[in-house]
């Protein structure tokens, strides 16, 4: 357990290691050089208050992608609010070294606030341990997590506390937090770093509106400058290249970051946007997805947003994905981008929902009687009963079958109607002549 004390006298701090990394060198210690956030901490932001008051009334989560600034926000509501902050990392800690934190807080005067990184960590268990110390109020919360906290944490937990969501930050915010490293005094400022305003937007393009990977990569561009015969350290387009063809841009598999360029992917092959599809497949095989994944949501989407519109949409992709076994990466590039155009540039039908309607009939409903012609009659005895009687076999009756197909009070067309692109005209106007305005 890690245990910082924030009291009245701030002022004197600990100078910063040169060992430490550099975004723990530059962490803001006031709002003014906190970058971002905005709608968060200024104007009527759910924190603006706390900073203008210095008053801490609630628990909150702060929910954003890795590098928006939850930590270095947590750190500020705390020198803010003067409260004594305990912290703890979900990875590492358990019931207890919560207890512990809750027992120093009971023994110790003040108020005091609990920064629990990773929240989403803490099984069902440890997760309603934290209600009691968030009752009595003698202990505040700080949680802070990259999943979203309404699919990881109980809602018991979320019903305490104020969830705060915070963005991704923006390339010129990232750009400004690495000029800010090149001219501080616990940054670069002694290396006087010579550095067009070019790489610095790449660098900030880079790293997606991650400040901590910014300052990594910063770091690492540093360590490969040349210095100038003025003594000036020289990082150029050259420097910056080598560097960016050695970083794995892979994002984490069961991150929100996965879901969201997974959800593009899929929403701009069904709005028929096939630039849109590919640049978000270009951001999901850079980052490390699975091929076989993609070809799953692909061979999903080929029926799920095709289906009878192009019914050759299924097959295209199925023999793409095979061929994609045979040949691998790099080549099998082709077959994604060739599944992936078929699928953006077919006609779109969701007509196969058509089944899920038939299900929620069912649950809504429960089971109908089938209809007493359509049973089985081929045992002795049926016909005195009715049963199979009246049934017309549409081989025999010139391809037309009158009667009844479903239950009572259902007709054709409750759950499957044709949409009006490509193949399902074809369907619609054949469902049309062989209804002849009855039931087929």
């Amino acid at each position: 357990m890690e245990l910082s004390l924030f009291d009245d006298d701030l002022s004197e701090e600990e100078p910063p290691s040169d060992d430490q990394p550099l975004a723990a060198r530059l962490r803001p210690t006031t709002l003014e050089e906190y970058v971002g956030q905005s709608h968060v901490v200024a104007g009527e932001g759910l924190l603006a208050n706390v900073f203008r008051s210095g008053e801490l009334n609630s628990s909150f989560l702060f929910w954003g992608p890795p590098g928006s600034g939850k930590t270095t926000l947590a750190h500020l509501v705390a020198r803010a609010s003067k409260q004594r902050v305990h912290y703890l990392s979900a990875v590492t800690a358990g019931l207890k070294e919560l207890r512990e934190v809750v027992e120093l807080a009971r023994k110790t005067p003040g108020r005091h606030l609990l920064f629990l990184d990773e929240i989403h960590r803490f099984n069902k268990t440890q997760q309603d341990g934290l209600l009691p110390v968030l009752e009595n109020g003698n202990l505040r919360l700080l949680g802070a997590t990259t999943e979203n906290p309404y699919f990881e944490l109980r809602k018991a937990l979320l019903s305490r506390c104020r969830v705060v969501q915070l963005e991704k930050l923006r390339a010129q915010d990232i750009a400004n937090i690495l000029k800010r490293a090149l001219a501080h005094s616990k940054g670069f400022e002694s290396l006087r770093v010579q550095m067009s305003e070019e790489v610095i937007q790449t660098l900030a393009q880079t790293a997606d509106g991650d400040a901590r990977t910014a300052l990594n990569l910063l770091e690492i561009v540093i360590s490969r400058g040349r210095y100038s015969a003025d003594g000036r350290l020289m990082v150029d387009d050259k420097v910056l290249e080598t560097v960016l063809n050695d970083q794995n841009l892979a994002y984490h598999r069961d991150s929100d970051r996965r879901y969201d360029l997974v959800s593009a992917f899929i929403k701009s092959i069904r709005a028929s946007k096939p630039d849109a599809a590919l640049y978000w497949l270009a951001s999901m095989l850079g980052g490390g997805e699975d091929p076989k994944y993609i070809f799953r949501r692909l061979l999903i989407a080929a029926s799920e947003d095709i289906g009878l519109a192009d019914p050759s949409a299924i097959a295209v992709v199925t023999s793409c994905a095979q061929a994609f076994q045979w040949v691998g990466l790099p080549e099998g590039k082709y077959h994604l981008s060739q599944a992936t155009l078929y699928l953006a540039t077919a006609c779109k039908s969701d007509s196969t929902k058509a089944l899920f309607a038939a299900e929620s009939h069912l649950k809504r409903n429960g089971p109908g009687e089938v209809p007493m012609h359509l049973r089985d009659g081929t045992y002795s005895g049926a016909a005195q009963h009715g049963i199979g009687v009246g049934y017309q076999n549409p081989h025999h009756a010139q391809g037309r079958s009158r009667g009844a197909y479903l239950p009572e009070n259902l007709n054709e067309g409750s759950f499957y109607r044709p949409g009006n692109q490509g193949y399902e005209k074809v369907i619609w106007k054949r469902m049309s002549c062989q209804t002849d305005g009855k039931e087929a």
